[in-house]
């Protein structure tokens, strides 16, 4: 399903290559950006629940009902919730506040620029002959970019069951920040390497997808897994809402510069190889029931 959301980026990246999409035309982009909204339906029916968690919910004798939200929000569980927001934050805001920028930054070089008169001064072009703005090389990142996303998300259980849990999710992060800044310092829109580099990051910044559904789930007893892992992922999409508004605010500190705003929020992946060293290794432990 991971995978899935990037082959939806990259079906629209195609589109709008190959087709211009102008502000008229939100009412049909919206309407095929919600289809999706099917599969929830498909596997809302379809799907069966987990038969370890159906016998955990059985009542017992002498034992209350279940609280899963509660219990993971208290100790010993605490600290496993906490680490886990923090894990499941630190790819979110990755992807929203420093990844994603790629795509914007690309739009930000085709459009319109001053030109440089025969004479040899500096001045706009006038309204009635732009330098048309080139829609296809956003779409394009944003193609090459999720394109790399889809093969890191499938690749990230494996890698993470190959190598370790700990020690992938810091090969991704210490490998997503020398990319990033490599990207945001050396390269620009229009150099040849950038759509190689927007691709790997893409891979590998998106390869967190693929560990965290495989990890998450091992910090919790199979009574609250669920809980644990939907609290933990989805609390790190709120705060990573957050960061994405104070990575707006650094855009206008530094006057839409897109480099100088991707070298900053791509400090975030050191933070994830911070993190990671005080989540508990659950590679060859059993699901705790």
């Amino acid at each position: 399903m991971g995978a899935a959301a990037n082959v939806g980026f990259v079906l629209l990246g195609l589109l709008g290559y190959f087709i211009a999409i102008t502000p008229d035309d939100w009412r049909w982009v919206l309407i095929v950006g919600s289809t999706p909204a099917l599969l929830g339906v498909f596997v809302l029916s379809s799907l069966p629940e987990s038969p370890r968690w159906l016998a955990g919910q059985k009542p017992v004798a002498g034992q209350s009902k279940a609280q899963p939200l509660r219990e993971i929000l208290r100790p010993p569980l605490l600290r496993r919730t906490i680490i886990g927001i923090c894990l499941g934050a630190i790819p979110v805001i990755g992807t929203s506040a420093n990844a994603n920028w790629l795509i914007p930054w690309a739009d930000q070089a085709a459009a319109p620029q001053a030109v440089t008169s025969p004479a040899g001064s500096t001045e706009e072009k006038p309204a009635s002959a732009p330098r048309a703005s080139d829609p296809r090389l956003k779409a394009w990142t944003q193609v090459t970019r999720s394109g790399g996303a889809i093969v890191g998300s499938l690749l990230g259980g494996w890698i993470a069951s190959l190598l370790g849990r700990r020690v992938t999710y810091f090969l991704i992060s210490l490998v997503s920040f020398l990319i990033s800044s490599y990207i945001y310092l050396y390269l620009d829109p229009f150099d040849p390497k950038f759509s190689l580099f927007a691709f790997l990051l893409g891979f590998v910044g998106v390869t967190y997808f693929g560990w965290l559904p495989l990890y998450l789930p091992e910090l919790f007893p199979t009574r609250v897994r669920s809980s644990g892992t939907g609290v933990t992922f989805n609390s790190g999409r709120i705060l990573a809402a957050g960061c994405v508004l104070g990575a707006g605010l650094l855009m206008h500190v530094f006057g839409g510069d897109y480099a100088r705003v991707g070298t900053w929020t791509g400090l975030v992946y050191v933070l994830g190889m911070v993190v990671i060293c005080f989540a508990p290794d659950t590679t060859k432990l059993p699901l705790e029931d």
